[in-house]
């Protein structure tokens, strides 16, 4: 899950307007719903109810909303943690996690 998908899809519950939310984002409003239509394809799901005038949450939106919203202060209090600023070097050593493992240093 795109934690970028999950902060547009935060603050459109905020604002009820996709484009707004984008710009706030730095998105065109285009890509602000591109965006959404993927976070609601991998859910399965459509979190939003979308007309020519107005955005609003669907059922299965409002039940997703608490848990995006948990998931991004999570994901920003684990980032805080470790500090900010700092290069780190990343390699992908899948599900396990295998520090000492070759590859995977």
């Amino acid at each position: 899950m795109n934690i970028e998908h999950i902060r547009l899809f935060i603050r459109i519950a905020a604002l009820n307007n996709i484009s707004q939310a984008g710009k706030e984002l730095g998105l065109s409003p285009a890509v602000a719903s591109t965006h959404m239509n993927k976070l609601e394809d991998e859910l399965g799901v459509r979190l939003l109810h979308r007309t020519t005038r107005r955005v609003s949450l669907t059922e299965e939106g409002e039940a997703f909303l608490p848990h995006a919203a948990d998931l991004l202060e999570s994901i920003e209090t684990a980032r805080a943690s470790v500090g900010s600023g700092t290069s780190v070097h990343r390699v992908n050593c899948g599900w396990q996690h295998r520090p000492h493992s070759a590859g995977c240093i």
